[in-house]
């Protein structure tokens, strides 16, 4: 994997794009915290390596909106979070659905975060309630 194109957190930057990535890494902080996600699994979606993504999820570092790919990867996880949101007001509801296998996949949702293409069918059935083409 590769390591991580972020900005450390006291790096300069322009304001607006400082607030753009400090905005994005706290909403992915903040999904991942809920949806009980990991380093691993956040650092497989985004192609950072666990210890960047730790990095990431707890502030130390910002995603760069340059880095087109992680950013569209970073909002899509936030996008399937506030989906999430809508049908599971609670954490620990939200979680247990992620972990538990669900037949329309053929596995635990948490299992289809990790590529982008499976997390965007994932973000489509939890929205229409359709089941994804397998």
């Amino acid at each position: 994997m590769a390591s991580a194109s972020t900005y450390p957190a006291g790096e300069t930057a322009p304001t607006h794009k400082r607030q753009e990535a400090a905005d994005l890494s706290a909403k992915l902080s903040r999904a991942s915290v809920s949806m009980g996600l990991t380093a691993m699994t956040v650092g497989a979606l985004l192609n950072l390596q666990n210890s960047v993504a730790a990095r990431v999820l707890t502030g130390e570092f910002q995603l760069r909106r340059s880095e087109e790919e992680r950013w569209k990867r970073s909002t899509l996880l936030v996008e399937l979070f506030d989906a999430l949101r809508l049908k599971f007001p609670e954490d620990t509801l939200m979680r247990q659905w992620l972990s538990t296998h669900n037949t329309a996949i053929d596995d635990a949702p948490v299992g289809w975060i990790e590529t982008p293409t499976r997390l965007e069918k994932l973000i489509a059935y939890v929205v229409t309630g359709r089941p994804p083409q397998l």
